[in-house]
């Protein structure tokens, strides 16, 4: 990871390709299609080609895990026809050319693949076409007789050959082309193959650059308490006591915070917790968790305001052979990222620089300009690695805080939260009720479904107008990869005063755990087998179909003979993707259960690295394991009372079971595959539990009905 400022000269932006040191430079704007032109107002930077023949691809998303720093490289060299070995990743800072989510760079929702594919493969098309060109006007031989291949352009009638290197400067004085040609699929020689990953050697060798391994000169560091009831105000701090500790050197208050700048971070924390803030209540929020799920509970089914209607509800219950009610509770749920929140900032006279592990390049250095009171212009963000996003570091509450108090210190300061002020001050998964009605026919076949959520609106976290208030929140109500013909689904608002967020698989974490909880019990009251029960349902749906052969195929789905032992299924749709989950567990005395076996099926469309796919699946679904059996955020009065792992545990490796994946087979466009294995972890195990003889859980965590990980 380079810290260092990385510059475009003005010229190579306008030009679109330029010679940098004898490199070349390839841009795009973003329009429609993103082809590969250039504008004065409206370009990104994306390949350079140096003349030793390196080949660097800048990857405007941030790594945390997800492995964009090889899967997006990957697209460019494919189209470019260059070896592996010769391909660099590097994230380039918040340049606004690198913004391309409509005048953002934020990293999440799954849409890193999805929306770089044909941008970075027209990339290299581009480059590669301006190679060719270049040598065939240096050898005067048409460039169609030219023919490019492992970093070099050859032209076999005559056997004369050079490396992408040596052509780099020439290529970059030619125009790029409109509309350069992509290789069919059945040309790729490096997309749909198990490349080794980029970021893996800096990580297994210590080389790689975290959020907290950021070092500058003169660097001091501080760490911080909130107000710790939410919407509350710093009223006074006596400075004496913190600056009386050895390594302490500064006291700053914020208008809800005091942090601590000392030598190093243990003098920071001795100093905080030497000091006795008080705060000013008066405009903080009075809420409590129990209070609102309770209310969430108690909303009718007709309380709120439909966002989807197709068919005839009223007529398919009238004729129902059978009617089927239940209703479903999910709390408050905190990220849990092991590197827990931090940014270093430095803010001089002219320019602010931030370091930081972010989702949200671009909206981090809007918002730090906005708390200095500097033009956003001035203000550059470095993204670093991060140890875990999963949403949280979308928002850039901890880099404003370190951008005011380095401005306050007059030096370099790297802030570090604590683990209790990172799950205490976090922006939370909401809390949210499901109630849900559905008709059977005489078959046993599901006819109409009726559906309300309740809950908080997150609109605002997905940038999205008022009017799409209820189409977002009951998105996936009714389960993505189903056909039901009668269903009315509906959406009632209730506003808290909380700090709210994305967390991984947005609102399919809520959904997903009631739609699938609810076709299991629709199931159980038919008396049919889940699995065939949801094949009804995916009838006509071939993504679907094909994901619940292929887990079918590697997943035991007959009954078992063991008392106490039982399997859950669960599948979800989204971002171009089917991902179907399976559990076989064993319910112990005392309510512990043991997992014998967990088998994921994913259709993912094209896969641009089947390895990271197959790391990303397990991954995902271990998470949403972990908040299922313990995700648990108690508010009282406006203040979170969990503090560290010993009240909100964390999968730990002898405790995850092993999660088998087969992926399917397809030639859809790439979905985004870190969401859906998240969101099919819970009801996976609860419909597994009520299969082995439990209770038919409507709530999670489980724990909360008793239930425990056998060790």
């Amino acid at each position: 990871m380079k810290l260092n400022d990385y510059s475009v000269t003005r010229r190579t932006l306008i030009a679109g390709a330029g010679a940098i040191a004898g490199s070349l430079l390839i841009g795009l704007r973003e329009g429609e299609a993103g082809s590969p032109a250039a504008t004065e107002s409206t370009l990104a930077t994306w390949l350079r080609i140096d003349a030793d023949g390196t080949v660097t691809v800048y990857v405007a998303a941030a790594e945390m895990g997800q492995g964009v720093m090889t899967a997006l490289p990957a697209m460019a060299a494919e189209e470019l026809g260059v070896d592996w070995s010769a391909v660099r990743a590097e994230m380039p800072p918040s340049q606004p050319q690198f913004r391309t989510m409509r005048g953002r760079r934020i990293t999440g929702n799954s849409q890193s693949v999805m929306h770089f594919f044909q941008r970075l493969r027209e990339a290299g098309a581009a480059a590669r076409e301006m190679l060719v060109a270049a040598a065939a006007e240096q050898w005067q031989v048409p460039v169609n007789e030219c023919e490019a291949e492992s970093g070099r352009v050859n032209h076999p009638a005559t056997g004369r050959s050079a490396g992408y290197g040596e052509l780099a400067a020439a290529a970059a004085k030619l125009p790029v082309p409109d509309a350069p040609q992509l290789k069919s699929p059945a040309d790729w020689q490096l997309m749909g193959r198990p490349l080794p990953r980029t970021d893996v050697p800096s990580k297994v060798d210590g080389t790689a650059v975290y959020g907290i391994d950021v070092t500058l000169d003169g660097m001091q560091t501080a760490t911080i308490t909130a107000c710790p009831a939410f919407g509350g105000r710093l009223k006074a701090v006596d400075s004496q006591p913190a600056l009386a500790r050895p390594g302490v050197t500064q006291v700053v208050k914020l208008d809800n915070a005091v942090a601590v700048v000392g030598e190093h971070y243990w003098a920071a924390a001795q100093g905080l917790q030497a000091l006795q803030p008080e705060w000013d209540f008066s405009g903080a929020t009075q809420e409590n968790s129990a209070d609102i799920e309770a209310q969430q509970l108690a909303t009718p089914i007709d309380a709120g305001t439909p966002g989807k209607v197709t068919g005839d509800v009223d007529q398919a219950f009238a004729t129902a052979a059978r009617t089927v009610e239940a209703q479903y509770q999910v709390p408050f749920l905190a990220h849990l990222c092991m590197e827990p929140m931090n940014a270093t900032a430095h803010v001089e006279a002219d320019r602010v620089r931030i370091w930081a592990p972010t989702q949200a390049e671009s909206d981090t250095a809007v918002d730090v300009a906005k708390a200095l009171g500097v033009s956003p212009d001035s203000v550059t963000v470095y993204s670093t690695m991060m140890g875990g996003g999963f949403g949280r570091r979308s928002y850039t509450d901890f880099a404003v805080q370190a951008a005011l108090i380095a401005k306050a210190a007059g030096k370099p300061v790297q802030l570090i939260w604590s683990r209790e002020e990172d799950i205490r001050q976090d922006h939370y998964r909401a809390a949210m009720g499901g109630r849900y009605k559905g008709a059977l026919d005489a078959d046993g076949k599901l006819t109409a479904l009726q559906a309300n959520v309740v809950g908080p609106s997150l609109i605002d976290d997905f940038n999205l107008p008022p009017k799409l208030d209820t189409v977002i929140h009951v998105m996936a109500v009714s389960g993505d990869a189903y056909t039901i013909p009668n269903q009315k689904l509906s959406y009632a608002r209730r506003d808290i005063g909380i700090p709210l967020g994305i967390w991984r698989s947005t609102l399919l974490s809520e959904n997903g755990f009631f739609v699938e909880s609810f076709i299991d019990e629709l199931a159980a009251a038919a008396g049919r087998d889940p699995l065939v029960f949801r094949r009804d349902l995916t009838a006509g749906n071939a993504a679907a179909d094909s994901t619940l052969d292929a887990l079918e195929e590697s997943f035991d789905f007959g009954p078992r003979k063991d008392q106490g032992r039982g399997w859950g299924l669960a599948i979800a749709a989204g971002w171009n993707c089917v991902c179907a989950a399976a559990m076989d567990v064993t319910l112990h005395r005392n309510k512990r259960v043991e997992i014998h076996d967990v088998a994921c099926a994913m259709h993912a469309g094209t896969v641009i690295n089947p390895a990271i796919v197959t790391s990303q699946v397990p991954g995902g679904f271990l998470y949403g394991l972990c908040a299922a059996l313990w995700g648990d955020i108690e508010i009282e009065n406006g203040q979170v009372l969990a503090g560290n792992f010993d009240s909100q545990p964390v999968l730990r490796m002898n405790q995850a079971p092993a999660v088998r994946v087969q992926l399917v087979p397809g030639d859809e466009p790439p979905g985004g595959v870190g969401e859906l294995p998240t969101s099919v972890a819970a009801p996976a195990l609860a419909n597994a539990i009520a299969a082995a003889g439990g209770k038919r859980l409507r709530e999670l965590p489980v724990q909360r009905a008793g239930y425990q990980l056998k060790m």
